[in-house]
This record gives structure tokens, C-alpha cells and sequence, in this order.
């Protein structure tokens, strides 16, 4: 019994140590060009200069995607934006590509307010600018942005390896013990 005891306490501690956190995206409409562009915070189409993974204050990882703006039709003024987006998989994140250009809808932040104000995600429509034209002959010329500003994506706070490396350090040292504990029985 005890020994059950204790490897059960051995699979809580190590559940403690490396917890998984889980989200799923789901996308209810898919949303007209006009809709989509009254629901939007902003929209702007350039080209990614850099991502960068962000840990947000919330100690979730998300992406920090930062633009070159060519092109605007709501809420961008300047020639430079950093957006935020997930990772991607189930958190809704848009794999943005670094040299590549898109035509984006960003909206308020929600989940990643901490690294910008602005994000975009798979539900939205935004898109790789070459499969956009639809977008843009609705959207019509748009405008340059008028102010010539240079941005820098923030480093997060560096991740606490260390924490993990003590973690497995006292997993080890628990199971030895259980190992030594074995041994001196028989």
C-alpha cells in the first residue's frame, strides 16, 4: 500500500512540476468583407520584418509579430505595427512568415494584451496578401500611413529553465530513494 502511496505521490509531483495548460480555437462564421472590416479594430496589409515568441503576464507563450505597413484601411496611421497572435495549433495563432506580406484584421487584444494592443487570428480574415484579392478590391486603395515610426519588438522575460532542471533534480532524488528503499527490503 505504501508503495503505491508513494508512486502515486511521485506522479503528482511531477503533474505539479510541468503543467499543461489547454485551449481550443474555434471559429463559429466566417465573416464578409465588409463585416469583417466593421468588426476590426484595424486593417492594413505588409510585410513581417520579425516574430518573435513572447511570454505574456499571464506566463503563456504567444507571438509577437511586427510589420512593415503598406497599405491601411482602419485604425493604422503609422508605418510601423507590432500585432500579437498564439502560437498556433488550438490557440487560434496565424503562423505569420518573416519577408512575407498579408493583408491583416486585427481587433482588440483579448489574450495577449501585454505585448500589444492589437492581434489577429485564424478567424479572422486575414490572409496571405497573394490570396487576398477578393479582400482588396472590396476594401479599395486605402491609404498610406502617415506617420514614419521605427519599432522594436520588447525581449520577454527570459524563461526559468532552472526551475525545470530542479524539478527533474528532485524527481530523480525521489526516485532513487524509492529505488533504495526497494533494494534494502528484499
Amino acid at each position: 500500500m505504501k508503495k503505491v502511496s508513494l508512486y502515486g505521490l511521485l506522479i503528482l509531483l511531477l503533474c505539479s512540476l510541468f503543467p499543461l495548460s489547454a485551449s481550443a480555437c474555434s471559429c463559429l462564421e466566417n465573416a464578409g468583407v465588409e463585416e469583417a472590416l466593421e468588426r476590426a479594430e484595424a486593417v492594413f496589409s505588409g510585410k513581417v520584418l520579425d516574430v518573435k515568441e513572447q511570454k505574456g503576464a499571464d506566463g503563456y507563450l504567444a507571438k509577437a509579430v511586427h510589420f512593415s505597413v503598406d497599405r491601411a484601411w482602419k485604425g493604422v496611421d503609422q508605418t510601423e505595427v507590432i500585432i500579437a497572435t498564439g502560437l498556433g495549433g488550438g490557440d487560434c495563432g496565424i503562423d505569420f512568415v518573416v519577408g512575407e506580406e498579408y493583408l491583416v484584421y486585427a481587433n482588440q487584444s483579448s489574450w495577449h494584451a501585454d505585448i500589444s494592443p492589437l492581434e489577429a487570428i485564424i478567424c479572422s480574415r486575414t490572409a496571405h496578401l497573394d490570396a487576398a484579392e477578393e479582400d482588396l478590391r472590396q476594401l479599395g486603395e486605402g491609404t498610406q500611413p502617415l506617420h514614419d515610426v521605427e519599432l522594436v519588438i520588447e525581449q520577454s522575460s527570459p524563461v526559468n529553465w532552472w526551475a525545470g532542471a530542479i524539478g527533474g533534480m528532485g524527481v530523480l532524488v525521489v526516485i532513487g530513494l524509492l529505488w533504495k528503499r526497494k533494494r534494502s527490503k528484499k
